[in-house]
């Protein structure tokens, strides 16, 4: 993706202090996004609010929020109630990389982290590719949320050859799909068809064995939490 395509891209800023919110505009600016589709706000009510009004295309949210929610408990509202579009790229930013504030938002759909203080160098490192995979997985990820599957699925068979970021979320969309659609032997076929030898690679998204106990099928979940790269500490949510 080319700086001058992020003209049209919306954007959230959530930061208690006016300072980091004007700097981090600018320095978006000056990545190519347009001022008139990059909102701000200092609290989470307004960001609820905003959140209502559009739908981003990224979110940069601060961690610590002042005598508001915290980071934590914004991102938790915003998944509980879908108010980000799955093609939404969201960041947590944060002067606090401690063991502890990782490990709380690692249950979150997050694309990562940005330690405070922000710079331009750092934004236009990290921005890109995120940004990219999100651009790729687009369509596939509205018809998903759509519920639109046979174009969903005719989508993943097109971006099965691409990058690896996005044929590998393509692969999970399509286990995503299996269990929506009840077909609980394809989407187990398709976990062992991934490779999660590697632990390196990403793990399987908990909210797929999640997605399985919601249709019911706890033998899938927990043949998931089981075979995959899943956390322990998320797959202890799945109270197996």
């Amino acid at each position: 993706m080319n700086f001058t395509d992020y003209k049209d891209l919306r954007v959230l800023v959530i930061d208690d202090s006016p300072m980091y919110r004007a700097a981090t505009k600018e320095m978006l600016i000056k990545l190519g996004f347009n001022t008139r589709h990059i909102s701000s706000t200092a609290t989470s009510v307004q960001a609820v609010e905003l959140c209502k009004e559009h739908r981003f295309d990224l979110v940069l949210c601060d961690y610590n929020l002042g005598t508001d929610f915290d980071g934590f408990h914004l991102l938790d509202q915003f998944e509980a109630l879908s108010m980000l579009p799955p093609h939404c790229a969201t960041f947590v930013v944060t002067g606090d990389s401690s063991p502890n504030v990782v490990r709380g938002f690692s249950e979150f759909k997050i694309d990562g982290y940005l330690l405070k203080p922000l710079n331009y160098d750092m934004l236009k490192q990290r921005l890109p590719s995120i940004l990219d995979t999100k651009k790729a997985l687009k369509p596939l990820l509205t018809h998903v949320e759509e519920k639109q599957y046979r174009p969903a699925h005719d989508e993943i068979d097109s971006l099965q050859f691409c990058e690896y970021q996005v044929a590998r979320e393509a692969q999970f969309q399509k286990i995503k799909l299996l269990i929506l659609e009840n077909k609980f032997i394809e989407a187990r076929n398709q976990v062992i068809s991934l490779d999660l030898s590697d632990t390196s690679a990403d793990s399987l998204p908990i909210e797929l064995a999640e997605l399985a106990m919601l249709e019911q099928n706890v033998e899938l979940a927990m043949f998931m939490t089981q075979h995959a790269n899943i956390p322990a500490q998320q797959a202890r949510k799945l109270d197996l």
